[in-house]
């Protein structure tokens, strides 16, 4: 079974090259979709890699991370994959959770599997903690139009 993981690319040149680093080692393939970034995370990821298994395509403008997806997915086909892995470039997603993800799939239980991001709940708890500050002037009355 040929797995590939797809990467969207956007504003984060830095941590994209460690998330493709730590994916290409339990994938066969790696596609990386710089959705017109403003940063080039895809140029920086082509100039630090030399590996024949790590692809890097441009969308010539942004259309969001659905379609980098699009992009993405549409080439891996192209290539006869047989499991596609979305994985976020920012490192939200340890690499090394890609085999426990895919192996329902190549056991033939499951055709789709994902991710959870939100299975800790300290993960929540920090993710509430950021948004409280981030948005802490909520309105004070919010109004319904019956």
């Amino acid at each position: 079974m040929l797995k590939v993981g797809i990467i969207p690319c956007y504003k984060t040149p830095i941590e994209a090259i460690n998330v493709v680093r730590d994916s290409i080692k339990f994938l066969d393939k790696v596609i990386c979709v710089d959705d017109c970034c403003p940063f080039g995370t895809g140029s920086k990821i082509e100039s630090y890699f030399d590996n024949e298994n790590i692809f890097i395509l441009y969308n010539k403008k942004n259309k969001g991370v659905g379609g980098a997806m699009k992009t993405g997915i549409k080439f891996a086909l192209d290539m006869g994959a047989d499991i596609i892995v979305k994985i976020d470039s920012d490192g939200q997603m340890p690499a090394n959770l890609i085999p426990a993800l895919i192996k329902p799939i190549q056991e033939g239980k499951a055709e789709f599997s994902k991710g959870n991001r939100f299975r800790n709940s300290n993960v929540i708890s920090k993710m509430k903690k950021i948004g409280l500050k981030k948005f802490n002037n909520p309105p004070k009355k919010i109004i319904v139009k019956r």
